[in-house]
């Protein structure tokens, strides 16, 4: 009965995420569609010559490298816990639930460092690069993303309860 309740806080959770980064692109597309096409250029390249500087292409590539950690961690701990529950594999049960409970906690560490990384890129960026959107709705997209991460670690965490309580 416990994995309905967690395939249930699964759905809703990484969907809840999901719609929150979409509506954030909407937000954005909406504001971007506003612009003239001088303002478009200028924004372009402003932006094009932020992402050149060296510092920021290495934050970029940190960012990315953190989000493949976390759901390469998330899956392998996933596909190890899974593949020696059914086939009685090598390790006891508390290694197991050991390497699931780290593929976990490894993923919640990346995405916070993810989105301290982007922070950072961001308050650079706010002195570097004009904003397409005003203040409220900056502040409104980086709410949204900040949620859409916890979302996506609450969805997750459900996902790796769901994953024990199936293959224990």
């Amino acid at each position: 009965m416990d994995y309905i309740i967690y395939a249930t806080f699964v759905v809703i959770f990484i969907s809840m995420g999901t719609v929150v980064i979409l509506y954030s692109s909407h937000i954005r597309a909406k504001a971007w569609a506003v612009l003239s096409l001088d303002s478009k250029k200028n924004i372009a390249e402003a932006a094009v010559t932020y992402a050149a500087l060296t510092n920021i292409k290495r934050k970029a590539k940190m960012i990315k490298l953190c989000r493949y950690i976390a759901v390469a961690t998330l899956l392998l701990s996933w596909a190890y816990f899974v593949s020696n529950s059914t086939s009685n594999g090598i390790g006891s049960d508390e290694l197991r639930n050991w390497i699931l409970f780290l593929g976990n906690t490894i993923f919640t560490i990346a995405l916070i460092v993810e989105v301290s990384l982007n922070a950072y890129v961001t308050k650079v960026a706010k002195n570097t690069v004009p904003s397409v959107l005003s203040g409220k709705q900056v502040k409104m997209i980086w709410r949204l993303y900040v949620m859409s991460r916890i979302f996506f670690v609450i969805g997750c965490s459900a996902g790796s309860l769901l994953t024990h309580s199936v293959f224990s």
